[in-house]
Parts: structure tokens; sequence; C-alpha cells
């Protein structure tokens, strides 16, 4: 038998603190995460006022209340979610089988953090990622996008390791988004995921032109050097 990733989901209050204070004023493919930061929770538009040290302990002391006050909601959500997607994830892996020619899962820790922050990171060094508690997307498509990362990366930088040697991080995450966009809009996915893929605004122009090419050649690889070659 196949040896698929046995996720799991957790809560990581220290992760939150984090990920909150780096995000501060990032902006990525035309989304402003910053900002989607203080519109859930107004609280935070005191962090301008502040210098580095005053927004550390801030955030420290808003997520330490938050967890006081939400905690149990919030471990509630870990086991609903465990399950939601324990349901869905044989049928993911086996469509994944079916993009990356039943390449292997690389090693990792393979967990989900839920976070009170509508950010969503993904850690490639240790295959963990953070998703929102009440994120609109819904929990199989978070994951499904978020896992599909994990072994994108790995499959690329394997097998296309000479093509992507002198390409910036940047083109390889765009393309890794796009990628995504593209095969989770396929019917195999969708049909449990139950949910068209949302776009980077900055990547829709590009995603339609590469999703012209996977259609007319509807293999990973001759997709990916294509891809490769118009970075």
């Amino acid at each position: 038998m196949r040896k698929y990733p046995a996720l799991t989901f957790k809560l990581n209050k220290a992760l939150d603190k984090e990920v909150c204070f780096n995000f501060l004023g990032v902006k990525a493919g035309g989304i402003d995460f910053g900002r989607g930061l203080v519109t859930l929770h107004p609280s935070l538009n005191k962090l301008d006022t502040l210098d580095k040290e005053g927004k550390i302990h801030f955030i420290r002391d808003y997520v330490n209340r938050y967890y006081r006050r939400k905690g149990h909601i919030l471990a509630k959500f870990a086991k609903t979610f465990a399950l939601e997607w324990r349901s869905v994830e044989v049928q993911y892996y086996r469509a994944v089988d079916q993009i990356f020619s039943n390449y292997l899962w690389p090693e990792g820790l393979y967990i989900c953090y839920l976070s009170i922050f509508y950010s969503n990171p993904r850690f490639l060094e240790n295959k963990t990622f953070q998703m929102y508690c009440w994120n609109p997307d819904g929990v199989k498509y978070i994951v499904a996008h978020e896992m599909l990362h994990f072994i994108f990366y790995d499959y690329v930088e394997r097998k296309f390791t000479e093509e992507i040697k002198h390409l910036p991080p940047q083109k390889i995450w765009v393309l890794s988004e796009v990628f995504n966009n593209i095969i989770l809009s396929l019917p195999e996915f969708m049909k449990f995921t139950e949910k068209t893929p949302l776009f980077y605004p900055d990547h829709v122009e590009l995603t339609e032109k590469l999703r012209a090419i996977w259609k007319r050649l509807e293999d990973t690889d001759l997709f990916l050097k294509r891809c490769l070659e118009l970075a």
C-alpha cells in the first residue's frame, strides 16, 4: 500500500503570534495580507503606533487573551476539521497520484495549524501550514490547496533541478499558485472540494494562458517543462 501523509490538525498559539507579526505590511499577488489581519481584528490597528518591541508585546497579549476567551471553540474546530478531511483524503491522494504519476510524497510533519488570522501561510521546510478557523473556502479546499504545494515543490526541485536553478523564488511561487488553480479546477478535485479555485488578482491573466497549455498537453511533466521555458 502506498504511503500517504497522515495530516493532523492542531492549535499553535505561538505560531499565531509569529505569523501575525511577520504578515504585517505583507502584500503578494495583489492581496494585502497585513490589511486583512486588521480587518478581522480591528484592535490590531494600534500596531501602527508601536515600534518593533511594542508590536511583539501587543500581539502576544492580544493572542493570549483571544485564546483564553475562545480556546475551547478552536479546539472543537480541530476535531471537526480532521473528520471532514478524513472523509475525502483517499479521493484526494488518488487524484494527486494521477497528476504526479504516483510520485511519492516528501517526508514531513504534515500538520494543519488552526489560526485566528486569515493568512494561511505554508512552511515547505517541515510540511506544515496554517488555516483560518472561519475560512469561507472550506476545509477540503484549503487543505487540498496547501498540500498540493508540498508535492509540487518537491517534484519540481527534484525533476527540474537545472531548469529552476537560476529562477528567482518568486517565479516558482507564482507558478505553484497558478498550477494549483489549474489542477484544483479539474473535475476529479472539484467533486470533493466543491469549490471553484480562487485566484490571486495579479495571476488571473497568467492562469488563463497556462490553462490553455494544460488543456493542450494534459501531462504534468510536459506542462511544467513548457511553463519553465516561458518563465
